[in-house]
């Protein structure tokens, strides 16, 4: 079996002078294909498109047992945005390969689009398996998203997505390193790859990065609290509250032609979507409803001729995990762009869409417009919009064959749902510090009535499934109470809970981030708090 991984190197964080490292989902899909080479046989390259410094991190590869490399560079691939960047992926798996299998993060740390696997997959015409936990084989694998865990059959080729923290990239052996450094590095550019330089770089990138700004911070008032008694009495006060009180949106611009809404199903966050079409258009949506399967192929290719068909203006997806693999390739079938991970979005006195995203773990927040293609495209993380009075829209379904290359084997329902809707959440961090310490946790939101949710943190730890983790790349929740355990208050968790009624925090940290955020905090022990909770609860 022939297996290409495609790698990043990214910087370790927004601030000035971070270093270079291998992105982390990026470093487990390796050790996957080189787990499955050594069941099966074969050979994995790996692929980064990047500057002549990768070399660096290439080396490193093959010094932990890849059999070969290759760098692509070339300053005509510049600015390249996600469409730009497959192409350009495309044009060097038929170089380089044949392959039976592609590799790669399902997401990277420093844009975290997770758009180019899947529109790779569609340039291929290559089925999609994304969010892979564990590879039993060349044609099985356990996927994990937000809201469901299935076991999925596959026929090769296809291109795969792997989930940070499923794996942990082996060392380096002495014998690696020998070979690493007389291996030679095969390295691509346009002349190779003989694309069409209006497709590749700025030029062929249909969204632009408008503006970069800092992230404001949602800073609160906190008042210190002494005891878990005490934190357990706040909790009986306000348990009765409710949520946080929804706020109408109004737009002074509008954006120009029809605007359509995709989503697997009317719920919250497909109202809210449509409201918020309505509110930037002034006209009412199509609320386009797509039932979930595992071959998006075909189903992006049925969306994408409906749309070719009306030509809509804009077009809005809900940031499901089964959506983030098909608008993407329905957007790459259009040759148009996408921006994913959408936070908030607006109109320009031009009548563009407006789309606003977090990047670096929610440090900046970037301002991105589609100037040219059609239809504009922007994926909308679910919880962050609130749906007003009910807008109007026409309701239209596409409905997909089951039958395809890839069928689900069995499938579980996760948390996520509970998670969106509770009233109260008690979240754990690194700080809890081991499994047993989340059954603890879990016990008091049991006596609480409320869920249990998890850090990214503490979720890459193996303290909790992924299933529980709030923040930017998890679930968005906006109880009336959330209470946190051992929770540091990185940004990126923030972005998925401050829009909480009131914030609670333990922390052993006095000068802890996450109190900043917190209306009431308490500076100790976790393990103290509960036992202090407890006791006040139940005297």
């Amino acid at each position: 079996m022939n297996i290409l991984v495609c790698v990043k190197q990214v910087r370790e964080s927004s601030q000035p002078g971070a270093l270079w490292i291998l992105n982390p989902a990026d470093a487990c899909a390796v050790e996957m294909a080189l787990c499955l080479r050594q069941a099966q046989g074969g050979t994995v390259t790996v692929l980064t498109m990047g500057r002549e410094s990768a070399e660096d991190m290439l080396r490193e590869l093959i010094a932990r047992g890849v059999d070969r490399a290759c760098l692509i560079t070339d300053a005509l691939y510049a600015g390249s945005d996600t469409l730009a960047t497959a192409k350009v992926l495309r044009a060097a798996v038929q170089t380089t390969g044949p392959y039976d299998l592609i590799l790669t993060g399902r997401r990277a740390v420093d844009g975290e689009t997770a758009l180019t696997p899947a529109r790779l997959a569609a340039l291929l015409c290559w089925p999609l398996i994304s969010d892979v936990q564990r590879m039993d084989g060349p044609g099985e694998c356990l996927c994990q998203s937000e809201s469901q865990q299935k076991r999925v059959r596959y026929a090769l080729p296809a291109v795969v997505t792997v989930h940070e923290g499923s794996c942990s990239l082996r060392l380096m052996g002495i014998l690696g390193m020998r070979r690493a450094k007389k291996a030679d590095i095969l390295r691509l550019t346009n002349e190779q790859l003989r694309l069409d330089p209006g497709e590749t770089g700025l030029s062929g990138s249909p969204t632009r990065v408008y503006r970069a700004t800092n992230a404001p911070e949602p800073i609160r008032a906190t008042r210190w609290l002494a005891s878990g008694r005490e934190l357990a009495q706040v909790l009986l006060a306000h348990r009765e509250e409710k949520s946080r009180e929804k706020t109408a949106f109004v737009s002074k611009n509008r954006l120009s032609g029809p605007v359509w809404v995709l989503a697997e199903e009317e719920n919250e966050d497909s109202r809210a979507l449509v409201s918020r079409a309505f509110a930037l258009s002034g006209r009412a949506p199509r609320l386009l409803l797509v039932s979930p399967r595992e071959n998006t192929l075909e189903l992006a290719r049925m969306v994408a001729q409906r749309v070719a068909e009306e030509h809509p203006e804009t077009i809005l997806a809900v940031s499901t995990g089964f959506l983030r693999a098909l608008a993407p390739q329905v957007a790459t079938f259009l040759n148009t762009g996408l921006t994913a991970d959408c936070t908030d979005l607006q109109a320009t006195e031009s009548g563009l869409l407006l789309q606003i995203r977090p990047t670096y773990g929610g440090a900046q927040l970037a301002e991105i417009l589609c100037p040219q293609a059609r239809p504009q495209m922007a994926l909308v993380r679910g919880g962050v919009l609130e749906a007003q009075e009910a807008s109007p829209c026409e309701t239209e379904r596409i409905e997909q064959p089951e039958n395809g290359p890839v069928c689900c084997l069995s499938r579980a329902s996760g948390v996520e749902s509970s998670l969106r809707q509770a009233r109260l959440v008690i979240a754990g961090g690194l700080g809890v510090g081991s499994r047993e310490g989340f059954e603890a946790l879990g016990e008091l939101a049991g006596l609480l009535g409320g869920e249990l949710a998890a850090t990214r943190a503490a979720v890459d730890a193996g303290y909790a499934p992924y299933r529980m983790q709030v923040g930017q790349t998890g679930v968005t929740v906006r109880p009336a109470l959330y209470l946190t355990f051992g929770v540091s208050g990185a940004i990126q968790h923030v972005l998925g809970m401050n829009q909480s009624g009131r914030i609670l925090s333990v922390n052993i940290d006095p000068k802890a981030p996450v109190f900043r955020y917190s209306d009431y905090g308490l500076v100790g022990d976790w393990r103290t708090a509960i036992n202090e909770m407890k006791e006040e609860l139940n005297p």
